[in-house]
């Protein structure tokens, strides 16, 4: 039975369980290194984005957040820094006027995405 998914937990679990579904079945009989890579990727970046502590500054000494300064690329940097120590090895950062939306965070292995 298929239904729309929305942003409940419940239906991230549904999508999470849809991509390992066709990524298993994709993957089959495909011994390609550039698969691998690619779902090592995946597997990477899914793992930083669901750890909810990673992305919360809100624990961060006083001190260390007056550092990096009260701005939003101060945060964004501070961010990349938690995600270096987290194992990404080249977290960027995009310049707020290189997008109306703000900065963007990534990882190095979302940017080959």
């Amino acid at each position: 039975q298929l239904r729309m998914l929305g942003n409940e937990p419940d239906d991230h679990e549904a999508r999470a369980q849809l991509r390992r579904f066709l990524s298993d079945r994709f993957e089959q009989g495909r011994e390609l290194p550039v698969v691998k890579s690619h779902a090592a990727a995946y597997a990477r970046v899914h793992g930083l984005m669901s750890s909810e502590k990673l992305f919360d500054l809100s624990d961060e000494p006083k001190k260390i957040r007056e550092m990096y300064g009260p701005t939003q690329f101060g945060e964004q940097v501070l961010m990349a820094r938690r995600m270096v120590e987290a194992g990404e090895a080249a977290p960027a950062i995009e310049k707020a006027t290189s997008r109306p939306s703000g900065l963007h965070l990534m990882s190095a292995a979302e940017a080959r995405m």
